[in-house]
């Protein structure tokens, strides 16, 4: 919500806030000389992210994880053209059901057997 913090506040709540928070911010939380480099980048240029008048607005109220097109984490490109390149990615989405699957089981057996039809 907009009137309760800008995107401007939401953007640093998510990078130099938390780094702080942690006490990391010498070392992470904002794109610096001498501070890791993890970042993202996002193809401004689709659909739902044009027309761009804030970069930083469109990204907190329109991004999603489908726009983001190349990743760097403390300098490596483990992400390129929206693919994770250090992984096998329907392994990770195999591995994911699973692990979901599980965590249904527990819930259902804490809550008295309630339990969730999932599509497959």
């Amino acid at each position: 919500d907009p009137e309760i913090l800008s995107a401007h506040e939401v953007l640093a709540l998510g990078t130099i806030d938390a780094a702080r928070v942690l006490g990391l911010d010498k070392e992470i939380g904002s794109i610096e000389p001498g501070k890791k480099a993890d970042l993202q980048m996002v193809n401004m240029q689709r659909l739902g992210l044009t027309p761009v008048n804030d970069p930083v607005t469109t990204l907190v109220y329109h991004g999603h994880a489908k726009d983001v097109e190349m990743v760097l984490v403390d300098g490596r490109v483990v992400v390129a053209e929206g693919v994770v390149q250090s992984a096998d990615e329907e392994d990770l989405v195999a591995r994911a059901g699973v692990a979901a699957d599980a965590a249904w089981a527990r819930f259902s057996q804490h809550y008295g057997g309630f339990s969730v039809a999932l599509p497959n």
